[in-house]
Protein backbone atom coordinates (compact mmCIF):
# COMPACT_ATOMS: atom_id res chain seq x y z
CA UNK A 1 0.00 0.00 0.00
CA UNK A 2 2.78 2.42 0.88
CA UNK A 3 4.53 1.68 -2.40
CA UNK A 4 1.40 2.50 -4.37
CA UNK A 5 0.94 5.82 -2.51
CA UNK A 6 4.61 6.64 -3.00
CA UNK A 7 4.35 5.97 -6.74
CA UNK A 8 1.20 8.12 -6.97
CA UNK A 9 2.87 10.92 -5.02
CA UNK A 10 5.82 10.89 -7.43
CA UNK A 11 3.73 10.48 -10.59
CA UNK A 12 1.19 13.27 -9.99
CA UNK A 13 3.67 16.18 -9.95
CA UNK A 14 5.37 14.81 -13.06
CA UNK A 15 2.01 14.45 -14.78
CA UNK A 16 0.95 18.02 -14.01
CA UNK A 17 4.35 19.44 -14.90
CA UNK A 18 4.14 17.79 -18.31
CA UNK A 19 0.75 19.35 -19.09
CA UNK A 20 0.77 22.64 -20.94
CA UNK A 21 -2.16 25.01 -21.04
CA UNK A 22 -2.53 26.25 -24.62
CA UNK A 23 -5.33 28.77 -24.05
CA UNK A 24 -2.99 31.48 -22.71
CA UNK A 25 -0.53 31.28 -25.60
CA UNK A 26 -0.29 34.63 -27.34
CA UNK A 27 0.69 34.99 -31.00
CA UNK A 28 4.32 36.01 -31.26
CA UNK A 29 4.96 39.64 -32.15
CA UNK A 30 7.97 40.33 -34.32
CA UNK A 31 10.85 41.80 -32.36
CA UNK A 32 12.53 44.47 -34.39
CA UNK A 33 16.20 45.26 -34.19
CA UNK A 34 17.77 48.53 -35.27
CA UNK A 35 17.09 49.43 -38.90
CA UNK A 36 14.42 46.79 -39.35
CA UNK A 37 10.79 46.76 -40.42
CA UNK A 38 8.59 43.74 -39.62
CA UNK A 39 4.95 43.33 -40.65
CA UNK A 40 2.28 40.86 -41.69
CA UNK A 41 0.63 41.23 -45.09
CA UNK A 42 -2.55 39.20 -45.61
CA UNK A 43 -1.37 36.66 -43.03
CA UNK A 44 2.23 36.28 -44.24
CA UNK A 45 5.02 37.65 -42.01
CA UNK A 46 7.85 39.71 -43.51
CA UNK A 47 11.02 41.26 -42.12
CA UNK A 48 13.17 43.59 -44.17
CA UNK A 49 16.73 42.63 -45.04
CA UNK A 50 17.76 46.02 -46.41
CA UNK A 51 16.47 49.39 -45.31
CA UNK A 52 16.98 52.94 -46.54
CA UNK A 53 15.73 56.25 -45.18
CA UNK A 54 15.28 59.22 -47.52
CA UNK A 55 14.30 62.69 -46.37
CA UNK A 56 13.22 65.78 -48.26
CA UNK A 57 12.06 69.28 -47.45
CA UNK A 58 8.57 70.00 -48.77
CA UNK A 59 7.27 73.55 -49.12
CA UNK A 60 3.70 73.96 -47.88
CA UNK A 61 2.53 77.11 -49.68
CA UNK A 62 -0.87 77.20 -47.94
CA UNK A 63 0.55 77.85 -44.49
CA UNK A 64 3.95 79.22 -45.51
CA UNK A 65 6.04 76.52 -43.84
CA UNK A 66 8.50 73.83 -44.78
CA UNK A 67 7.62 70.26 -43.83
CA UNK A 68 9.92 67.22 -43.76
CA UNK A 69 9.01 64.10 -45.72
CA UNK A 70 10.57 60.87 -44.40
CA UNK A 71 10.41 57.85 -46.71
CA UNK A 72 11.46 54.50 -45.26
CA UNK A 73 11.96 51.77 -47.87
CA UNK A 74 12.69 48.14 -47.05
CA UNK A 75 13.31 45.03 -49.13
CA UNK A 76 12.02 41.66 -47.92
CA UNK A 77 14.99 39.71 -49.34
CA UNK A 78 18.18 40.12 -51.35
CA UNK A 79 16.58 38.53 -54.43
CA UNK A 80 16.09 40.57 -57.59
CA UNK A 81 12.32 40.07 -57.28
CA UNK A 82 12.09 40.95 -53.57
CA UNK A 83 9.02 42.59 -52.14
CA UNK A 84 9.35 46.24 -51.15
CA UNK A 85 7.49 48.13 -48.44
CA UNK A 86 7.57 51.90 -48.15
CA UNK A 87 6.37 53.99 -45.20
CA UNK A 88 5.96 57.71 -45.85
CA UNK A 89 5.43 60.31 -43.13
CA UNK A 90 5.25 64.09 -43.46
CA UNK A 91 6.37 65.92 -40.33
CA UNK A 92 4.74 69.34 -40.09
CA UNK A 93 7.06 72.34 -39.88
CA UNK A 94 10.00 69.95 -40.21
CA UNK A 95 9.63 68.80 -36.59
CA UNK A 96 10.10 65.04 -36.21
CA UNK A 97 7.71 64.26 -33.35
CA UNK A 98 5.86 61.23 -32.01
CA UNK A 99 2.24 60.89 -33.07
CA UNK A 100 -0.17 59.29 -35.54
CA UNK A 101 0.43 59.75 -39.25
CA UNK A 102 -1.11 58.36 -42.39
CA UNK A 103 -4.27 60.41 -42.24
CA UNK A 104 -5.54 62.05 -45.39
CA UNK A 105 -4.03 65.48 -44.62
CA UNK A 106 -1.05 64.65 -46.82
CA UNK A 107 -1.48 62.43 -49.86
CA UNK A 108 2.09 61.18 -49.47
CA UNK A 109 1.59 59.75 -45.96
CA UNK A 110 0.94 56.02 -45.79
CA UNK A 111 2.07 52.56 -46.85
CA UNK A 112 3.09 51.35 -50.31
CA UNK A 113 3.73 47.70 -51.21
CA UNK A 114 5.42 46.25 -54.29
CA UNK A 115 5.05 42.42 -54.26
CA UNK A 116 8.00 41.90 -56.61
CA UNK A 117 10.55 44.44 -57.84
CA UNK A 118 10.29 44.81 -61.58
CA UNK A 119 6.70 43.56 -61.54
CA UNK A 120 3.62 45.47 -62.55
CA UNK A 121 1.71 45.20 -59.27
CA UNK A 122 1.75 48.20 -56.94
CA UNK A 123 -0.38 48.69 -53.83
CA UNK A 124 -0.87 51.86 -51.80
CA UNK A 125 -3.01 53.24 -49.03
CA UNK A 126 -5.43 55.96 -50.11
CA UNK A 127 -8.54 57.79 -48.91
CA UNK A 128 -10.68 54.64 -49.25
CA UNK A 129 -8.07 52.21 -47.92
CA UNK A 130 -6.13 54.14 -45.33
CA UNK A 131 -3.25 53.30 -43.05
CA UNK A 132 -1.98 54.54 -39.71
CA UNK A 133 1.69 54.97 -38.90
CA UNK A 134 2.21 55.63 -35.21
CA UNK A 135 5.56 57.10 -34.21
CA UNK A 136 6.11 56.20 -30.54
CA UNK A 137 9.71 57.42 -30.25
CA UNK A 138 11.37 60.30 -32.09
CA UNK A 139 14.30 61.56 -30.03
CA UNK A 140 16.76 62.55 -32.76
CA UNK A 141 18.59 59.23 -32.38
CA UNK A 142 15.86 56.63 -32.89
CA UNK A 143 12.64 56.65 -34.87
CA UNK A 144 10.39 53.85 -33.66
CA UNK A 145 6.77 52.89 -34.06
CA UNK A 146 4.03 50.70 -35.45
CA UNK A 147 1.83 50.66 -38.54
CA UNK A 148 -1.23 48.94 -39.98
CA UNK A 149 -3.90 49.47 -42.56
CA UNK A 150 -4.92 48.52 -46.05
CA UNK A 151 -3.22 48.87 -49.41
CA UNK A 152 -5.17 48.69 -52.66
CA UNK A 153 -3.90 47.74 -56.09
CA UNK A 154 -3.36 50.75 -58.33
CA UNK A 155 -4.72 48.78 -61.31
CA UNK A 156 -7.67 47.07 -59.56
CA UNK A 157 -9.04 48.97 -56.53
CA UNK A 158 -11.07 45.88 -55.55
CA UNK A 159 -7.84 44.01 -54.81
CA UNK A 160 -7.01 45.04 -51.23
CA UNK A 161 -4.35 43.64 -48.87
CA UNK A 162 -4.35 44.04 -45.07
CA UNK A 163 -1.17 45.15 -43.32
CA UNK A 164 -1.10 44.23 -39.62
CA UNK A 165 1.38 44.10 -36.75
CA UNK A 166 3.85 46.44 -38.44
CA UNK A 167 6.83 47.56 -36.36
CA UNK A 168 9.95 49.55 -37.15
CA UNK A 169 13.01 50.82 -35.34
CA UNK A 170 15.38 53.18 -37.13
CA UNK A 171 18.75 54.14 -35.67
CA UNK A 172 19.21 57.50 -37.38
CA UNK A 173 23.00 57.39 -37.09
CA UNK A 174 23.45 53.96 -38.71
CA UNK A 175 20.57 53.55 -41.20
CA UNK A 176 21.47 53.69 -44.90
CA UNK A 177 20.56 57.13 -46.25
CA UNK A 178 18.99 57.79 -49.63
CA UNK A 179 18.76 61.02 -51.57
Amino acid sequence: MKTRHLLMACALPALFAACKKDSNDQPSTPTVADNTVAFTLDGKAYTTTRLELSTAAVADQEVNQTDSLYVLTGLTSAAANAGQITLSVTFRKGQVVAGNYGDTAYATDGINWVPALGGEDFYQSNTSHYSVIQISKADGKVLEGTFSGEVASTTNQDQVLKVTGGQFRINLSTVAKGN
